[in-house]
C-alpha cells in the first residue's frame, strides 16, 4: 500500500455511505444518525431511474 498524497480524499474515497453520520447542506440538516431526512427514498429511486434511462437513450 502507498502512502496517500491526500489523506482526506483517500478517507472519503474509502469510505462508504455507512461511515456518515449528518449532513448538513445549506445550513439544513438532510441526515441524521445515517438516516436520510425529508426524503421519499421510493420516489428518488423512481426519479433516478427514470433519468439513467434517459442518459442511456431509453426513452
Amino acid at each position: 500500500m502507498a502512502p496517500a498524497h491526500d489523506p482526506i480524499g483517500a478517507l472519503v474515497l474509502s469510505a462508504d455511505t455507512s461511515a456518515v453520520d449528518s449532513v448538513l447542506v445549506g445550513g439544513r440538516i438532510v441526515k441524521r444518525d445515517g438516516r436520510l431526512l425529508h426524503h421519499d427514498v421510493a420516489s428518488l429511486l423512481t426519479t433516478l431511474a427514470a433519468s439513467a434511462a434517459h442518459l442511456a437513450g431509453d426513452r
